[in-house]
């Protein structure tokens, strides 16, 4: 193959092959969810590019905020603290691989402390010690800095003590830091995960804590490009194929764009779709010789000629000319919901 006419033919039609790329990632983003679901409506691809479009921009900016928050704290301490320790003068006749473990242990070594606290504390008590934690630090920082600035220290043994403010400090950001890509993994994860017991979280916080211990000990030698895209790939693979977040991806962008996968309140549907349903033993919470109306509807497909419902623990499809409307839960602020509770009392 030449690579020159390769390259070449990438740069004439590079407008074509992103816009192909978008189209190829708002297909996947359809395909996964409909094949979880096992349902395919009619749909018409190639007339609903910007349907399409939209879809796959909406996936890509999670996938990107994805990577950013879960390399962020390895990232952070190799930029405020990893960086000094590579191009130090005390560590410059050591080999690569010693600076490489000095980083690695720095780094992993209160994470991993704050981690195993979480699973030595009972749940409802963990959010609170960190709570205090954070409390206790940033005081504790403060005090030593002012400490530092007004005592006569000398020199070298103020410059030592800076030092291990900066790094406790890189430390504590970062330990903040790696609760996110948790919390982040846990959400995407279909099934709810457990603090204390669950597996899934073990393994979480393996893959947080190996992948940002990599990116804390990143050489120089390496080239950025080639070392984030190799990280961001890894990182990818990983969260998709092992937590499942395809699948919730996919149903986040159906349900924001409300082509599936939301809840309404009451669905009210004609006499035809009625006599199925209660054929079903499926019974509405108001009925008429017209319409009946049903409550707590699922709606996985509002997509071309029917619906596609779940209700009770049954799946149906429904043409849309049976249906006559339904109602969705109008979402309140927290002021309004605290305004709606104090209007009951």
């Amino acid at each position: 193959m030449d690579i020159n006419k390769l390259k070449e033919y990438f740069y004439n039609n590079l407008g074509t092959i992103f816009w192909s790329s978008i189209l190829l990632l708002g297909g996947s983003i359809f395909t996964i969810y409909y094949a979880h679901i096992r349902y395919m409506p009619s749909f018409d691809f190639q007339s609903s590019s910007m349907l399409l479009g939209a879809s796959a921009i909406t996936a890509f900016f999670m996938l990107v905020i994805i990577v950013v928050v879960f390399i962020l704290p390895g990232e952070y301490w190799y930029r405020t603290f990893g960086k000094r320790i590579q191009e130090s003068t005390h560590s410059k006749s050591k080999s690569e691989n010693y600076k490489n473990s000095l980083c690695a242990s720095l780094f992993l070594f209160p994470q991993a402390t704050m981690f195993t606290s979480l699973f030595l504390v009972e749940k409802p008590y963990w959010k609170g010690l960190l709570e205090i934690g954070i409390i206790l630090f940033v005081t504790m920082a403060y005090i030593s800095t002012k400490t530092v600035s007004l005592l006569e220290v000398p020199k070298k043994s103020q410059n030592k003590m800076v030092e291990a403010i900066e790094y406790c400090w890189a430390s504590f950001i970062s330990i903040v830091a790696s609760l996110y890509p948790l919390l982040l993994l846990t959400s995407l994860s279909d099934r709810a995960v457990d603090l204390q017991s669950n597996e899934m979280t073990i393994i979480a916080i393996v893959t947080i804590l190996g992948i940002n211990t990599i990116v804390a000990m990143r050489p120089n030698r390496i080239s950025a490009f080639i070392f984030y895209g190799i990280i961001s790939l890894c990182t990818l693979s990983i969260v998709l194929l092992s937590f499942n977040a395809s699948t919730s991806i996919s149903k986040a962008v159906i349900q924001l764009y409300g082509f599936g996968n939301f809840e309404v309140k009451t669905l009210t549907l004609k006499k035809e779709a009625c006599n199925y349903l209660k054929a079903q033993n499926l019974h509405a919470i108001n009925s008429s010789t017209d319409f009946c109306i049903y409550k707590d509807v699922i709606i996985l497909s509002s997509l071309g000629e029917n619906y596609f419902i779940e209700i009770g623990e049954l799946e149906h499809i429904v043409a849309k000319d049976l249906v006559l409307s339904w109602s969705r839960e109008r979402k309140t602020s927290n002021a309004q919901a605290e305004n709606d509770e104090l209007a009951k009392e």
